[in-house]
């Protein structure tokens, strides 16, 4: 069992290891060294993020964000992590089969993608190609999300030119329905288009930059906080279709178990 430290004690060792942490990250900027120069950086922006998830813990409610399931890619912010540990903003995908809207943690393998000359025949041990799903996934949802976005333009354009006309017409003229109660529906599908707009704005900066190769690292398989979870935390967000197929799923399983188990 811990000892329970008074306020003074805990003050003075909130104190020492504020210095401690300090001292280091004034050693890496005074090297000059671009590499550790931007090593401080990312800690510091990581102590940040990381003492406003802390703060956010208490309020967090799981049920606030969208139902998850297995298969699913997130965006998450796996903060500054030690040696070959995976860090930053990664994909990964969820490999948990259960998981409840009111569960607090997921179960993912973080996933990087191809760097140039990488032979994805010849992979390590703890690691497996999944190609361009992905990326492909996340076009094909753009591209029918265009579609419909188009199609509903054409139709509204068709509908405004209606409403215009019956505007204009004398009262001798035929109606053919009451354009106020039309106009008020064209405003809420341009509301609802303006919206997709915006979707589809971030999902073409996601895309683009997006490397169309991925590699699951399925020895760094690890459970974190939905707060960690940069997107998709709603349905709206964009990676909400993007998941990976059954045969990379299994692909996944059966690495997990080898590195886990050494089993085959």
């Amino acid at each position: 069992m811990s000892i329970v430290k008074t306020p003074m004690e805990t003050t003075i060792h909130k104190d020492k290891a504020l210095g401690v942490l300090d001292n280091f990250l004034s050693g890496l900027i005074a090297s000059g060294d671009p590499a550790l120069l931007s090593k401080a950086e990312k800690i510091s922006y990581w102590i940040e993020d990381y003492s406003k998830y802390l703060a956010f813990e208490t309020s967090f409610k799981p049920e606030s964000l969208k139902a998850y399931d297995r298969g699913d890619i997130l965006k998450v912010d796996l903060g500054f992590n030690i040696g070959s540990e995976q860090g930053g903003l990664h994909y990964a995908v969820i490999v948990g089969k259960n998981n409840s809207l009111y569960g607090r943690n997921v179960q993912i393998v973080p996933l990087t993608s191809v760097k140039p000359q990488k032979d994805v025949s010849h992979l390590p041990a703890g690691q497996i190609y999944i190609g361009n799903e992905i990326f492909n996934s996340l076009i094909k949802d753009i591209s029918t999300r265009l579609d419909a976005g188009i199609r509903e333009s054409d139709d509204l354009k068709t509908i405004s030119e209606l409403i215009s006309k019956e505007l204009d017409a004398g009262p001798d003229d035929d109606k053919i329905s009451d354009p106020e109660n039309r106009l008020e529906e064209v405003k809420r599908r341009l509301s609802i288009l303006g919206q997709e707009t915006k979707w589809l704005g971030k999902a073409h900066k996601e895309v683009m930059k997006m490397k169309k190769g991925s590699i699951a690292l399925v020895s760094q398989i690890t459970t974190i906080s939905k707060i960690r979870i940069v997107d998709p935390r709603t349905c709206r967000g964009i990676l909400n279709k993007v998941r990976l197929s059954s045969s990379s799923l299994d692909a996944i399983d059966k690495g997990v178990l080898e590195v886990l188990t050494g089993g085959k």
